[in-house]
This record gives structure tokens, sequence and C-alpha cells, in this order.
């Protein structure tokens, strides 16, 4: 075997390869980038968190030529092939009211 190219393709670290049409999909840390066969970048798309989730949450996955991605926040994004984004979901966090200790029963 013979190295044919070698590129760096997210600061931190790449989890993931997927096969899309006849390019790639990279899951980093930090970007999912599509790829072309010869290593050269056709596109990057960064979310508002890095690309792990800890709540059971798919980071990745390629449905109906859609690509369907979850944050660490649970953020969800749909890319299409090109990566345009053609939905976004923020996560929206909700703070719980607290009551006062005084007010317990009430």
């Amino acid at each position: 075997m013979e190295l044919q190219w070698s590129r760096e393709f997210d600061f931190a670290t790449v989890f993931e390869f997927y096969k899309i049409e006849n390019d790639f999909i990279t899951r980093g840390e930090l970007e999912i980038k599509r790829i072309t066969k010869s290593g050269e970048i056709v596109w990057s798309f960064g979310g508002r968190d890095i690309w792990v989730n800890t709540k059971g949450k798919t980071e990745l996955s390629i449905e109906n030529n859609k690509i369907r991605l979850f944050d660490f926040e649970s953020n969800e994004y749909v890319l299409n092939f090109d990566g345009e984004l053609i939905e976004d979901y923020p996560n929206v966090i909700r703070k719980e009211t607290k009551k006062n200790w005084w007010n317990i029963f009430s």
C-alpha cells in the first residue's frame, strides 16, 4: 500500500467517516466536512457546540438525502448534501424556577 494523501480535517479529532455519493462526510469534534476521494474539502459546517452528544442522540445520520446532526447541547441541524442548512432546531434549555424554602407548601 502507498499513502495517496494526508490532510487534517478537524483541529481536535475526527470521529467518523461516512460514504456519500462519490465523496465522504467526516464528523470531527468541531466541524462536519464533505471531502472528495482525493482529500479536497467541498464544504464545512460548524454548530453551536461540539459534535458529541451525551443525551443518546446520534450525532450524524444520513437519511432521505439529508444530513441530520445533533451537537453536545442537543441542538438539531439538518443539511442538504451541498452543506446548506435547511432546518435548525435550537434546544431551548429552560431554567427551573425554585421555590423559596418558606413557600414549599404553597
